[in-house]
Protein backbone atom coordinates (compact mmCIF):
# COMPACT_ATOMS: atom_id res chain seq x y z
CA UNK A 1 0.00 0.00 0.00
CA UNK A 2 1.35 3.42 -0.96
CA UNK A 3 1.15 5.69 2.11
CA UNK A 4 2.49 8.78 0.34
CA UNK A 5 -0.25 9.00 -2.28
CA UNK A 6 0.51 10.40 -5.72
CA UNK A 7 3.84 11.89 -4.60
CA UNK A 8 5.08 8.54 -3.28
CA UNK A 9 7.11 7.72 -6.36
CA UNK A 10 9.05 10.99 -6.38
CA UNK A 11 9.70 10.99 -2.64
CA UNK A 12 10.69 7.34 -2.73
CA UNK A 13 13.39 8.20 -5.28
CA UNK A 14 14.75 10.89 -2.98
CA UNK A 15 14.67 8.71 0.12
CA UNK A 16 16.20 5.57 -1.37
CA UNK A 17 19.88 4.98 -0.99
CA UNK A 18 20.43 4.52 -4.73
CA UNK A 19 19.62 8.23 -5.25
CA UNK A 20 22.91 8.83 -3.50
CA UNK A 21 24.57 12.10 -2.63
CA UNK A 22 22.71 14.16 -5.23
CA UNK A 23 19.34 14.04 -3.46
CA UNK A 24 20.32 14.43 0.18
CA UNK A 25 18.71 17.33 1.98
CA UNK A 26 20.98 20.15 3.00
CA UNK A 27 23.67 21.82 0.96
CA UNK A 28 26.40 19.19 0.57
CA UNK A 29 29.06 21.14 -1.35
CA UNK A 30 27.75 24.57 -2.28
CA UNK A 31 25.39 26.25 -4.70
CA UNK A 32 27.36 25.49 -7.85
CA UNK A 33 28.10 21.87 -7.01
CA UNK A 34 26.80 18.98 -9.06
CA UNK A 35 24.78 17.42 -6.21
CA UNK A 36 23.05 20.75 -5.46
CA UNK A 37 22.15 21.30 -9.12
CA UNK A 38 20.88 17.73 -9.45
CA UNK A 39 18.71 18.11 -6.35
CA UNK A 40 17.36 21.45 -7.61
CA UNK A 41 16.51 19.84 -10.95
CA UNK A 42 14.72 16.94 -9.20
CA UNK A 43 12.60 19.37 -7.16
CA UNK A 44 11.75 21.36 -10.31
CA UNK A 45 10.65 18.17 -12.07
CA UNK A 46 8.41 17.22 -9.13
CA UNK A 47 6.58 20.55 -9.20
CA UNK A 48 6.46 20.88 -12.98
CA UNK A 49 8.79 23.89 -12.88
CA UNK A 50 6.23 26.04 -11.05
CA UNK A 51 7.88 25.96 -7.64
CA UNK A 52 5.96 25.21 -4.47
CA UNK A 53 3.68 28.26 -4.59
CA UNK A 54 1.17 29.39 -7.17
CA UNK A 55 0.48 33.07 -7.81
CA UNK A 56 -2.82 34.55 -6.64
CA UNK A 57 -5.61 34.86 -9.17
CA UNK A 58 -7.00 38.19 -10.29
CA UNK A 59 -10.39 38.96 -8.71
CA UNK A 60 -13.36 38.11 -10.91
CA UNK A 61 -15.22 41.07 -12.40
CA UNK A 62 -19.02 41.03 -12.62
CA UNK A 63 -20.03 41.05 -16.31
CA UNK A 64 -22.88 43.56 -15.87
CA UNK A 65 -21.55 45.93 -13.22
CA UNK A 66 -17.85 45.75 -14.13
CA UNK A 67 -16.84 45.62 -10.45
CA UNK A 68 -15.30 43.00 -8.21
CA UNK A 69 -17.07 41.41 -5.27
CA UNK A 70 -15.02 43.48 -2.81
CA UNK A 71 -15.89 46.73 -4.57
CA UNK A 72 -19.61 45.86 -4.46
CA UNK A 73 -19.37 44.99 -0.75
CA UNK A 74 -17.64 48.29 0.05
CA UNK A 75 -20.29 50.22 -1.92
CA UNK A 76 -23.12 48.44 -0.05
CA UNK A 77 -21.46 49.12 3.31
CA UNK A 78 -20.96 52.80 2.45
CA UNK A 79 -24.60 53.13 1.33
CA UNK A 80 -25.81 51.43 4.53
CA UNK A 81 -23.69 53.77 6.70
CA UNK A 82 -25.01 56.86 4.91
CA UNK A 83 -28.60 55.60 5.17
CA UNK A 84 -28.23 54.96 8.90
CA UNK A 85 -26.74 58.41 9.48
CA UNK A 86 -29.64 60.00 7.58
CA UNK A 87 -32.17 57.95 9.58
CA UNK A 88 -30.58 59.02 12.87
CA UNK A 89 -30.57 62.64 11.71
CA UNK A 90 -34.30 62.46 10.88
CA UNK A 91 -35.07 60.92 14.27
CA UNK A 92 -32.99 63.57 16.03
CA UNK A 93 -34.85 66.35 14.19
CA UNK A 94 -38.15 64.72 15.14
CA UNK A 95 -37.20 64.56 18.82
CA UNK A 96 -36.06 68.20 18.74
CA UNK A 97 -39.35 69.28 17.14
CA UNK A 98 -41.51 67.31 19.60
CA UNK A 99 -39.70 68.07 22.84
CA UNK A 100 -37.90 71.34 22.17
CA UNK A 101 -34.52 69.85 23.20
CA UNK A 102 -31.25 71.34 22.01
CA UNK A 103 -29.39 69.44 19.28
CA UNK A 104 -26.58 68.19 21.53
CA UNK A 105 -29.13 66.75 24.02
CA UNK A 106 -31.21 65.10 21.29
CA UNK A 107 -28.15 63.69 19.47
CA UNK A 108 -26.68 62.12 22.62
CA UNK A 109 -28.62 58.84 22.14
CA UNK A 110 -27.54 58.36 18.51
CA UNK A 111 -24.24 56.74 17.53
CA UNK A 112 -23.28 58.58 14.34
CA UNK A 113 -24.37 62.15 15.14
Amino acid sequence: MNLLGKFGKAFTKILTSDAGQSHRLGNPLGVDSGPFLARRNAMALMTGGRGFTTPAKEPRVHPTFGTTRGQRKRARRSFANLSEAARQERNCESIMARTGMRRDEAARSFGSL
